[in-house]
């Protein structure tokens, strides 16, 4: 199991994006985290931005195609995406977290 971190300019896109994952059963938890304020280096400078936060809990094996959704989906140029692993589960939320899930 992964936990996918996503970030998005716009809220409904972010909540567009997390529906398509849903429906596809790439994932059964997703948090959405709005107006998460961050600072980036961007054309020299240090710059303010205001983003929407997934945080996709998944199967590792499913990633790449969670990636390509998020791609159709997103009006950004380069999406912010990577994952990291989960080492620890508690044992019913392990279970709950693999229901209903895509097989791979």
């Amino acid at each position: 199991m992964v936990m996918m971190y996503v970030t998005v300019n716009r809220h409904n896109t972010a909540l567009e994006i997390a529906e398509a994952i849903m429906e596809n059963r790439l994932s059964n938890h997703i948090n959405i985290i709005a107006s998460n304020h961050c600072k980036i280096w961007k054309a020299g400078k240090v710059q303010d931005s205001i983003e929407t936060l997934l945080l996709i809990k998944t199967k590792a094996l499913l990633f790449r195609k969670i990636e390509k959704k998020i791609k159709e989906l997103h009006l950004e140029e380069h999406p912010k995406i990577f994952s990291v692993p989960i080492t620890q589960f508690d044992d019913d939320y392990y279970q709950f977290s693999q229901e209903g899930l895509e097989k791979v």
